[in-house]
């Protein structure tokens, strides 16, 4: 294993789904929020995180993708990371279908998949060309095109 993956292998084994310092801002935003509210509240603490530790985010992202060419704890951990990623934002769904909040008609689990892409691609384009497009703009077109995809009621 090289140094950087040694490295990023520990902040990967202390951080259960963000890097460890989206952690704290993560839970800020999300909280015990749940349904839609904790949605769009991940998609804050993401904007933000990108916003407020950019050298961090690439940091992360660059050992990430190079782990992808070869079988190492660092990718399989990376695994663990993406399936936590989906079950939460599956859940979030689940309860806002149980609130009615969120359309019944929409797949959990098929919903996390095309929100989870979202972000790493939107981290991917951000990673190649930071001056490429303004992340505010992204993130509040995200959220009324999240309410759309989920026909979700008003919840600010």
């Amino acid at each position: 294993m090289t140094a950087p993956e040694t490295r990023a292998l520990r902040v990967l084994t202390v951080t259960n789904m963000y890097p460890t310092p989206a952690r704290p801002l993560l839970g800020t935003f999300v909280g015990d929020k749940t349904g839609l509210s904790a949605i769009i509240a991940a998609d804050r603490a993401l904007r933000d995180f990108l916003q407020r530790e950019p050298d961090h985010m690439r940091a992360m992202y660059l050992v990430w993708y190079d782990s992808l060419g070869h079988d190492s704890e660092i990718r399989s951990r990376l695994a663990g990371h993406h399936d936590r990623y989906r079950k939460d934002v599956a859940r979030w769904v689940r309860e806002g279908i149980r609130d009615g909040e969120i359309a019944a008609g929409v797949n959990p689990s098929q919903f996390s998949i095309q929100y989870c892409a979202f972000f790493f691609g939107i981290i991917y384009q951000w990673l190649v060309n930071p001056e490429a497009f303004r992340l505010e703009t992204v993130f509040r077109h995200l959220e009324a095109t999240l309410k759309q995809l989920l026909d979700a009621k008003e919840i600010d």
